[in-house]
């Protein structure tokens, strides 16, 4: 199959890319650099170019079967625009490329943010659980790109299908185990809430995989699928794992939830004004994930499509801080 994918230089995309290359799919990859691109992914035609440029877009989709949509900006600091310039209006754009020739496979990584950010504990929540808006701009952002993608689909433009992921993580991250590393070297480590909070894990693995099943079942069309790793492992979980394999001490430092949440709106009020680039130590983002359960239930894609993760959390830690020590 033809596939062109966005977001092949950032760390979910260039798993999906690679694993989609090993199955012998042809990929047209638009990057805006090329040099980022791992190793394996350099044969792969390339369009460089934005996703805030339509011209690259639809030269990167023009002779596509499916279309992979990866890209969008997912950092924990940003301006409104940061989020919804990539993340809306270039979602329309890739959107907008598909509408010559027959309707386009079209499958959209979005993100259990959806549900709502920060307003409340999700433990098993369903895909049928309504969107809510948060204020906060990336889940916000997230809630009106998968509306734009499933609207086409209604309008006979594309044939979609939407993963909403939880915490992704796995070799070349770059955010999210990292930052949590270098807090516990330095001794900063803290807890936002009382720690056993569920972490609602997606391995990179696990995505790739249902991402297989979704290309090959029409059953899927139409629909969004949770995905996560199914292990239920709260913040305690994994820092205890990361301590024991680093030899860190573990963090005994908790800051009551009602104080983080008002620290961070805050924070964020001085930060904003300040024009500052980097987010404050305790932010709305942090909260969110600290102090709410961030736990999806993933029975519709076991149902519907056979998704059927294993419990490799061990493994996958190894294979992490192992490819992280060596740089990778």
């Amino acid at each position: 199959m033809n596939i062109a994918l966005t977001g092949a230089t950032g760390f979910l995309g260039s798993h999906l890319a690679q694993g989609l290359a090993v199955d012998g799919h042809q990929l047209t990859l638009l990057v805006r650099d090329p040099g980022k691109l791992i190793g394996p992914l350099q044969t792969c035609r390339i369009v460089q170019g934005d996703l805030l440029d339509p011209v690259s877009v639809r030269a990167a989709i023009r002779d596509a079967d499916a279309v992979l949509h990866a890209a969008a900006f997912v950092g924990e600091w940003g301006s409104h625009d940061d989020y919804f310039r990539p993340n809306v209006t270039g979602t329309q754009n890739v959107l907008d490329a598909c509408v010559s020739g027959k309707p386009r496979r079209f499958i959209h990584i979005s993100s259990n943010s959806v549900y709502g950010d920060g307003t409340a504990d999700h433990i098993a929540t369903t895909e049928d659980t309504p969107s809510r808006l948060t204020g906060q701009p990336y889940g916000d952002s997230k809630i009106e790109a998968e509306r734009l993608v499933f609207a086409a689909h209604e309008a006979g433009r594309i044939v979609a299908t939407a993963i909403r992921p939880g915490m992704i993580w796995g070799p070349r991250d770059r955010q999210f185990l990292p930052k949590i590393i270098d807090a516990l070297a330095k001794g900063l480590m803290m807890f936002l809430g009382d720690g056993y909070k569920l972490l609602g894990l997606a391995h990179v693995d696990n995505i790739m995989e249902l991402t297989r099943l979704i290309l090959a079942r029409d059953v899927s069309h139409g629909r969004a699928y949770n995905i996560d790793d199914d292990d239920r492992r709260t913040w305690r979980d994994l820092v205890r794992a990361l301590c024991g394999r680093l030899g860190y001490r573990e963090p005994r430092l908790c800051i009551p939830a009602s104080f983080a949440k008002t620290a961070a709106v805050a924070s964020e009020f001085l930060w904003k004004t300040a024009g500052a680039k980097k987010p404050p130590l305790i932010s709305k983002m942090g909260v969110t994930l600290m102090c709410y359960d961030n736990d999806v239930s993933v029975e519709r894609a076991k149902q519907e499509l056979g998704y059927a993760p294993q419990d490799r959390f061990d493994e996958r830690l190894d294979a992490y801080l192992q490819a992280y020590r060596a740089g990778e």
